[in-house]
């Protein structure tokens, strides 16, 4: 890290040292400004090299979706969501889903090695989706207003479309986002690239928590669960398209010997695609 990084930071620290008067508390405004580029540089510097830019971006654009699949609304809302659908019993629905969540779970780790983390993981977001979907689509047709009289039928679409939500996120997305976390890192950079893709969740999720009553009150409970099912669509193409096997593969395998990991799906198909092209001439 060059040293002319330090110099606004030590500047304003010797200034404030060397002339304590109050005429020197003008230097207190920028100084928490010196202090965040300080930690920007030390942490993108730390980051950003050639090793971690492919898998950073890969975990950070799996944290991404995680975090704004609609998870963050059902774990933080939850009884004021089933209110929201006139589910009658509203508290005991969150319990229920809190429990179908932490079963699935639980057997998210056996489904991973016995399919492999990327087909648990396209299958987990379609299913997500879908669901998502649904509740959006009952929720924006619902009458809004004074407490709608439901069935047992009516009620019970929304609680199977949540706990189908539950499971299919519990089992995929969110338990082998963090798996990932530790399989595609190079082992020398594995804790810093591991630190990065959490700090970034971590935002994803306190903006998704923060966001979602605004987004409810703009465009409606309906409009957020489908917005969010576009997203759990998007996250499905981007599984499919950039995220690696890592089934079966060992720590010190899956540490690249040249390049990384994720440049081994382009040389698998680089000689099928070759070899078509070949045959067609």
């Amino acid at each position: 890290m060059s040293s002319l990084n330090f110099i606004p930071f030590l500047t304003a620290a010797f200034l404030l040292l060397l002339y304590p008067s109050p005429h020197s508390a003008c230097l207190l405004v920028p100084f928490p400004v010196l202090c965040v580029h300080l930690c920007f540089v030390l942490c993108f510097q730390a980051v950003l090299v050639p090793q971690l830019v492919r898998p950073l971006l890969l975990t950070s654009g799996l944290m991404f979706f995680h975090r704004f699949s609609g998870a963050a609304a059902f774990n933080f809302y939850a009884v004021d969501l089933f209110r929201a659908v006139s589910v009658t019993h509203p508290h005991a629905a969150a319990v229920t889903a809190g429990a179908l969540q932490l079963i699935s779970a639980a057997a998210s780790g056996p489904l991973s090695d016995l399919f492999g983390r990327l087909p648990l993981l396209a299958c987990s977001t379609a299913v997500m989706a879908a669901a998502l979907a649904g509740f959006g689509a009952y929720a924006h047709y619902l009458p809004s207003g004074a407490k709608v009289e439901t069935t047992g039928l009516t009620e019970a679409l929304p609680l199977m479309c949540v706990a189908i939500f539950v499971c299919a996120f519990s089992l995929g997305l969110n338990p082998i986002s963090w798996l990932l976390v530790g399989e595609v890192f190079p082992l020398e950079w594995r804790s810093a690239g591991a630190a990065a893709a959490t700090a970034f969740s971590y935002v994803c999720a306190f903006v998704a928590v923060k966001t979602f009553v605004d987004v409810r009150e703009a465009i409606g409970l309906g409009g957020a669960f489908l917005g969010y099912a576009v997203v759990s669509l998007i996250g499905l193409v981007f599984s499919l398209v950039y995220v690696p096997e890592t089934k079966g593969r060992t720590l010190d395998e899956m540490e690249p010997k040249v390049g990384s990991i994720l440049q081994e799906r382009e040389e698998t198909t680089l000689p099928a695609s070759q070899g078509q092209k070949g045959s067609k001439g």
